[in-house]
């Protein structure tokens, strides 16, 4: 059985939409605990057809329920479960809280809620879910079914989320490429090179023997002058000898591009492209790191009673 990789169901779950997470829930939480999962909204039973809450389901027969949902504020979000579960003649002992997001303290969190609501409150976040990724076949399942389409940007060259502010330029994505490839490839060449060798790899992004999408010198150097205009003053005299030298198995970078001779293009390997993939997985998941680091002593400065919304913005406003 093939399994997840920890890195990628995190980048995943800070991606994902409500609806796709839901449906993950179901299917994930279903393979974990064995329990009989019935979604309450549209049933028509006993009122809940009327129900506001998405992403609500019980186990049948029992008066254990669970919230799945991409909402950052988790009091908010239980409080409110709770209050609509009783408005509809329902009487919980016990919601289980399921979260995209990563909720700081949650053994406090679950003591703190279970006392002010009077039932029992599990919280299963992020962390729970990445450590339980892989302990069933349907469990990795859900995870390709809902969450791996999330991870679509990680293929794309310059795909990170790294440079969470920028200019209005059009190529944002060839400034965090750029910036990834000299922060790895200092000290490995000179500065023109790196550049130049960056440069041509970004205008590459797309291309594909398999669909026989190739790109000739004129259309590389054409691509890279439109988005970057600065580098005709450098790229036109160095051009030549820098494709030549990353079309070759040996060349120092690592990063290798195919030549077509027949039809005088190039395009990037698959090779290639999963360097690209694998270099993004890591920037992202640095990235999502330190958010969790953000979040944490966030939630630590403000104690039991965080204001709605605020976590998120200290995080942002910290990146």
């Amino acid at each position: 059985m093939s399994t997840v990789d920890h890195h990628l169901v995190e980048l995943a779950l800070q991606r994902v939409g409500g609806v796709a997470f839901e449906r993950f829930a179901n299917a994930f939480f279903a393979s974990l605990s064995g329990a009989d999962f019935v979604p309450l909204g549209g049933t028509h039973d006993g009122g809940a057809d009327a129900f506001s809450e998405q992403g609500v389901f019980e186990e049948r027969g029992t008066k254990r329920f669970w919230q799945a949902t991409v909402e950052p504020e988790h009091r908010s979000k239980i409080r409110r479960t709770v209050r609509r579960l009783q408005e509809f003649g329902r009487e919980p002992g016990q919601l289980t809280y399921c979260t995209s997001s990563i909720v700081p303290h949650s053994d406090r969190e679950e003591d703190f809620l279970g006392d002010e609501l009077g039932l029992r409150v599990r919280i299963r976040d992020q962390r729970y879910i990445v450590a339980h990724a892989n302990n069933s076949a349907q469990a990795i399942e859900a995870f390709n079914s809902y969450l791996s389409p999330e991870l679509a940007f990680l293929q794309q060259i310059g795909g990170t989320t790294v440079l969470s502010h920028a200019p209005p330029v059009a190529a944002r994505a060839l400034c965090v490429f750029l910036g990834q490839e000299l922060e790895r490839r200092r000290g490995n060449t000179d500065l023109l090179e790196a550049v130049t060798d960056s440069l041509i790899l970004w205008a590459l992004e797309g291309t594909d023997p398999d669909r026989s999408k190739l790109m000739d010198k004129a259309a590389i150097q054409k691509k890279i002058e439109g988005a970057l205009p600065a580098a005709k003053h450098f790229i036109r005299g160095v051009l030549d000898n820098r494709l030549e030298i990353l079309t070759q198995k040996s060349n120092p970078s690592g990063r290798q591009l195919r030549f077509y001779r027949n039809e005088q293009a190039y395009c990037l390997p698959y090779e290639t492209r999963e360097i690209v993939r694998q270099e993004n997985t890591e920037d992202e998941s640095l990235k999502l790191d330190v958010s969790i680091e953000f979040s944490v002593r966030a939630a630590e400065y403000f104690g039991q009673e965080i204001p709605e919304g605020t976590i998120d913005s200290i995080v942002n406003i910290c990146h």
